[in-house]
């Protein structure tokens, strides 16, 4: 599946495979305004990935001429709540230029990711390299996915702090074990 546009609503997308963004996805209203009129949950059985296309990656368009930006902007714009399975990354992130598109004072190949919102993944995964090539992460929460989440979207309702316990293999006994974790 792959998305992008403007959002008005709430709306939840789910696959079974990968979710690929396309281009910038947008609420109408700010975030900033922190209305909650919008919000957008994607949620994955594998990856969510930003597309490695003409319209996100720089590319040359003459031997003699410097990349050619595609896209209205040079950077990837992305309000929502990421839940992936596996991870969240870029397409080819290692590849292409490393000045094409510049995030803020700092060289990048493909510019800047502009998400807000949240991202929950089993394993993070690359949006670019420190030698430039790919995104610089620019990422902000939305206050809106504690308050007012995406319809359907897992969410637990409560939180607690988390525990720690390192687990010796030599003479594992599973009830041992699980006394510990009661409460």
């Amino acid at each position: 599946m792959v998305v992008s546009g403007r959002l008005r609503g709430r709306v939840t997308l789910a696959a079974s495979g990968n979710i690929i963004i396309g281009d910038d996805i947008r609420y109408i209203t700010d975030p900033a305004a922190a209305t909650c009129a919008d919000i957008l949950g994607m949620f994955s059985g594998n990856d969510i990935f930003i597309a490695d296309n003409l319209i996100n990656d720089p590319m040359p368009w003459l031997q003699t001429q410097g990349a050619v930006e595609w896209d209205e902007s040079k950077d990837e714009f992305i309000n929502g709540f990421v839940l992936a399975l596996d991870i969240f990354g870029a397409e080819s992130y290692s590849t292409g230029s490393t000045n094409a598109s510049g995030c803020g004072a700092a060289n990048s190949g493909r510019g800047c990711i502009f998400l807000t919102g949240g991202i929950i993944q089993k394993q993070r995964g690359a949006v670019g390299l420190t030698s430039g090539q790919g995104y610089i992460k620019r990422y902000s929460y939305d206050a809106c996915g504690l308050t007012d989440p995406p319809p359907y979207f897992p969410t637990t309702g409560h939180f607690v702090r988390g525990h720690y316990f390192e687990v010796e293999p030599t003479n594992f006994n599973i009830a041992s074990y699980w006394s510990l974790l009661v409460p």
